[in-house]
């Protein structure tokens, strides 16, 4: 038996009690963050915002609490989420700008602070939609009629990034409303960046369709044309005479589309942006363009059973399918009517719209595929992301657009079946999911477009 030193009782009572210590501190730690992450709740949902914008984004959840996987919040501090994009993480990302838009318009601080330094992926559509949803609610909440909201911001290592916030983004959103009372830390270590290539175009209301091409969404669409060749010049490169013409085509008539499926009395909202940094090793060209009112789904819905496309494209497609795992009715419906020539408009055989969407997917498949061709150094394909009600869609590649003939040989009909057989068989699962909590009021594209890499240029 050996007898204690005095000294090391002394040690082991000092190594216990700091033991004991630490884990208070480590329990009243984890305490406080989980008061900090308590759900979040408003009491006064019920009183409307007098914003169709704040009313339709608020519409995207259809949750009444959040907790801290969708919104980390600390006093007036937001956290932007770790994963923030439409490709990969949809439904979270939504849900998320529905609750931050809640809390700025319904909120009692007169102060927010949006952090983006944890985020590690991000996407154009969702920072412009978080623009155009906070810079609504700030000037629209209920508690402070006279006043606007603050919103502050730290932004994101990632230099991409918080040039889409500063430039197109959520700064830039609340800049164009309130013209040079932005601060911006990065204002006086701003460097000017003479290969960073922007477009943003807004709809102004209700238009007939001109006989000569005058309308806005012509003149926008020339001018995405425009803007594409121009982030085409930087590598030399530029788009033939046909596909400039079948660019601004299918531009068009997205932005028709778009501004069709509004379907409101109002001010219909559909909005348009580009962005790419062609100063960067590898730069990769972000399309985004959305629209609020009604879904693809909703669209077709409120057709006349005889109607052509409804009953001879569309509902075919979805009966033959509806019932195989992992299909749901709106996802199908709005699959068929991505399809070549299958449109709300078309109401015989030979009418020919419905080529918006998957024609500008074609054609950027091909732009893709041409470069790589010419042996251009390319990293990446395209990819798109279609969100609309709770449907959400993935393009990557993966499978191929299918073409066939119509009208006697004279036209051809492309299709995306989302599988390697055709549309008698059912798309495949990975592509087209169902969200359960998100449901976005209207349609959002997004396309990335990988460029030539800039072999002398910085990474």
């Amino acid at each position: 038996m050996q007898k204690k030193n005095r000294k090391n009782s002394r040690d082991a009572f000092l190594r216990g009690w700091l033991r004991f210590i630490f884990s208070v501190k480590r329990k009243n730690k984890k305490k406080s963050r989980t008061c900090e992450n308590k759900k979040l709740r408003f009491a006064n949902e019920s009183i409307p915002i007098q914003n169709q914008v704040v009313s339709f984004i608020e519409d995207i959840s259809t949750i009444k609490e959040y907790d801290s996987s969708i919104l980390r919040q600390n006093a007036e501090k937001i956290v932007i989420p770790k994963y923030f994009d439409l490709y990969d993480n949809p439904e979270n990302s939504l849900l998320f700008i529905s609750a931050a838009t809640k809390l700025v318009a319904r909120g009692e601080k007169k102060s927010y602070l949006f952090n983006y330094r944890r985020n590690k992926t991000h996407c154009l559509g969702l920072e412009c939609l978080l623009g155009v949803a906070l810079t609504a609610a700030r000037h629209n909440n209920i508690n402070y009629r006279d006043s606007m909201i603050l919103i502050n911001g730290v932004y994101p290592k990632d230099e991409q990034y918080l040039e889409i916030i500063r430039d197109i983004g959520l700064v830039k959103e609340i800049n164009n409303t309130n013209p040079g009372k932005v601060l911006d830390a990065t204002e006086s270590s701003k460097k000017i960046n003479p290969k960073q290539r922007i477009f943003s175009a807004d709809s102004i209301g209700k238009e007939n369709a001109s006989a000569f091409a005058l309308d806005t969404k012509n003149i926008t669409a020339e001018k995405f044309t425009k803007y594409i060749n121009r982030c085409l010049n930087d590598h030399s490169l530029k788009l033939t005479l046909d596909a400039e013409k079948h660019l601004t085509s299918c531009m068009g008539e997205l932005l028709d589309n778009a501004e069709r499926h509004c379907a409101l009395k109002q001010r219909p909202r559909w909005y348009l942006r580009g962005f790419v940094n062609n100063n960067l090793r590898s730069p990769i060209c972000e399309i985004a363009v959305f629209n609020f009112g009604k879904t693809i789904d909703e669209t077709f819905d409120e057709l006349p059973e005889e109607h052509y496309s409804l009953n001879k494209q569309v509902n075919p497609y979805v009966n033959k399918h509806l019932n195989k795992k992992g299909m749901f009715r709106e996802g199908l419906v709005t699959i068929a009517a991505l399809q070549g020539r299958v449109s709300c408009q078309n109401e015989k055989e030979t009418d020919s719209s419905g080529t918006g969407t998957i024609e500008l997917l074609k054609l950027f498949q091909d732009m893709h595929d041409s470069l790589k061709k010419m042996k251009k150094d390319i990293k990446g394909c395209i990819r798109m992301t279609l969100v609309s009600g709770n449907t959400h869609i993935n393009f990557d590649g993966s499978y191929k657009l299918k073409q066939k003939l119509a009208n006697n040989d004279e036209s051809d009909i492309f299709t995306y079946p989302f599988n390697n057989i055709g549309l008698e068989s059912e798309p495949d699962r990975t592509y087209l999911k169902r969200m359960k909590n998100a449901r976005f009021p209207g349609v959002m594209i997004n396309i990335r477009f990988p460029l030539p890499e800039n072999a002398t240029q910085r990474t």
